[in-house]
């Protein structure tokens, strides 16, 4: 949960409605990185932040990946599913990328995380030892997309010391995937 002073990591922000409750809920004390890569996507984070007057939102209009590099971000069918993994997007820009370790480096170390990257969940996490591993670890939200990544992703947070939950929503759809999970220490 976040309280008063938190700060927020939203990867995959899309137009921001994270972004927006989590300002709320952490304050003028706290502070939510809002990471959005698609450019139409990141001037509506903007539009929405300015239009509720929200301004302890840092936009960090950049990919989330395992290493910092220009990446290829393929995408989808809506402006809510591009991925740094193609699995059948054809279209693609290409972005900048950065790790969360590298940032956290430079900017306020998160309480909570937010990761929902169409796929590319364990990219993101790869990209985030130094943030998993320490006794400051913050807490995770992500949304799972396969059933690979969903194993790699999950046994690499209990690797370091992480306990799991489902979130399961009220009316569970027939497919397996997305689904979501909470992550601790």
């Amino acid at each position: 949960t976040l309280g008063k002073g938190d700060v927020f990591y939203d990867v995959g922000a899309n137009i921001g409605f994270f972004s927006l409750l989590a300002a709320k809920a952490v304050g003028v004390e706290g502070h939510v990185y809002a990471f959005e890569p698609l450019p139409q996507n990141a001037h509506r984070l903007l539009q929405l932040m300015s239009e509720n007057n929200i301004d302890n939102v840092t936009l960090v209009q950049k990919a989330v990946s395992e290493k910092s590099s220009l990446v290829k971000l393929f995408l989808g069918e809506s402006d809510s599913l591009p991925s740094i993994i193609q699995e059948g997007r054809d279209s693609r820009i290409t972005v900048s990328a950065i790790t969360l370790d590298e940032f956290a480096r430079e900017n306020r170390w998160p309480n909570l995380v937010k990761v929902d990257v169409e796929g590319a969940e364990l990219c993101v996490l790869k990209g985030a030892i130094q943030l998993i591993s320490g006794n400051n670890a913050p807490t995770w939200i992500i949304e799972l997309h396969s059933e690979d990544n969903d194993y790699a992703f999950t046994n690499l947070l209990m690797a370091h010391g992480y306990k799991m939950q489902e979130i399961k929503p009220p009316c569970r759809p027939q497919k397996r995937y997305p689904r979501h999970i909470l992550a601790w220490k």
